[in-house]
């Protein structure tokens, strides 16, 4: 299913990889870099944003993994994946999404969150498309229910693929790494000034990673800036370092002839200090970060991901030490679409019912 665009800037560059790194076009690639003037001039910063909340819904830039992972499985002969995320994971809405399109089937297991204001969207793309387990943290039904799912697909001759969570597989992170490439061709082409920093939201680190190794290759001096949104046993630099070097050694086994030997440490930075009380725990300044850039500039984020992105970007940028630079925000989030008819019905009473029990007066009434 491959829709009327060019083929990947990464294959152009490395024309071995055409025939060796699988891909399927699944949205819309070469998003846009637009200038944020007004909020540059409050912060009296240049900024600009990339724009993958366009790259396709739902999912926006997590489809940019799903494009190599998907493809990838299917190389293989795989028709049936288990991956996993919270009840409102952009990333299991998107799988069961797209994997839908290519013919496959997806089971996503799914953990409790703070119940946000995407997540009913999210969820009910997910149940539409995908089988759903929710398991609770004491999840011995859940295990039953994931057991006797995979027995009967082994059983059928349709061993599952596992996808890992936030899509970061070692093909799935491809995506970001052409994203930088997006980036560094508009900087050569003039279109855009070449930015300082690059800020994105890191979760499971591989958009980071994809992103750091893709600056790497492409030869720009522009320093990732990732910003923590989960909790740091996974979510750290030694990951994010780790993770970029195997999509590295990946390319390399395909064929690509790469100038780059490592990514380092002093590649890229990551913050801490906006992630709040964890996952999906919305922030004061995440807030504050989010209704600035509606009233500024018409840019729809979220309280989880780019919300929190946003406000370390603000005050990074408001330092005196960076009165003269240029910072870059990739807005990978996009809101869930309209669900299809009857959607709702198709979450799980036990899931409804643990919803209700857990919305807040703040997200109450807020659903997409």
């Amino acid at each position: 299913m491959q829709a009327p665009y060019p083929q990947p800037i990464l294959f152009q560059r490395f024309p071995a990889l055409a025939a060796r790194v699988p891909f399927t076009r699944l949205g819309c690639p070469n998003t846009s870099i637009e200038p944020l003037s007004q909020l540059g001039r409050r912060l009296g910063r240049e900024i600009w944003v990339k724009r993958d909340d366009l790259y396709g819904s739902p999912g926006g830039g997590k489809i940019r993994k799903l494009e190599f992972s998907l493809a990838e499985m299917l190389r293989q002969g795989r028709r049936t994946l288990i991956t996993f995320g919270p009840l409102g994971s952009n990333h299991v809405a998107a799988t069961a999404t797209h994997a839908n399109r290519l013919g496959m089937e997806t089971l996503g297991v799914l953990v409790p969150q703070p119940v946000q204001h995407y997540v009913r969207g999210n969820l009910e793309r997910s149940c539409c498309f995908a089988r759903v387990v929710f398991a609770r943290w004491s999840g011995t039904a859940a295990i039953r229910a994931v057991q006797l799912w995979l027995s009967e697909r082994i059983a059928a001759g349709r061993t599952p693929a596992l996808l890992a969570p936030g899509g970061s597989s070692f093909c799935g992170i491809l995506g970001y790494v052409e994203a930088a490439l997006e980036i560094a061709r508009d900087v050569r082409a003039g279109s855009i000034p070449e930015p300082d920093f690059a800020f994105i939201p890191a979760g499971t680190c591989g958009a980071l990673a994809g992103l750091v190794a893709g600056l790497r290759i492409a030869g720009l001096n522009t320093k990732a800036i990732g910003v923590r949104v989960a909790g740091r046993l996974a979510c750290n630099a030694t990951t994010t370092k780790w993770l970029a070097n195997r999509v590295l050694a990946l390319l390399r086994a395909r064929g690509a002839a790469l100038d780059v030997m490592r990514v380092r440490a002093r590649d890229f930075t990551m913050l801490h200090q906006f992630c709040g009380r964890g996952y999906a725990h919305a922030t004061s300044a995440g807030k504050s970060a989010i209704a600035l850039a509606q009233e500024t500039q018409g840019l729809t984020l979220d309280t989880t991901y780019t919300g929190k992105a946003m406000a370390a970007l603000l005050e990074f940028m408001a330092r005196p030490e960076h009165s003269q630079s240029r910072a870059l925000f990739i807005n990978t989030w996009a809101p869930p679409s309209a669900p299809v008819a009857g959607d709702a019905s198709r979450i799980p009473n036990n899931i409804q019912a643990w919803l209700r029990g857990h919305e807040t007066a703040e997200t109450a009434g807020q659903s997409l």
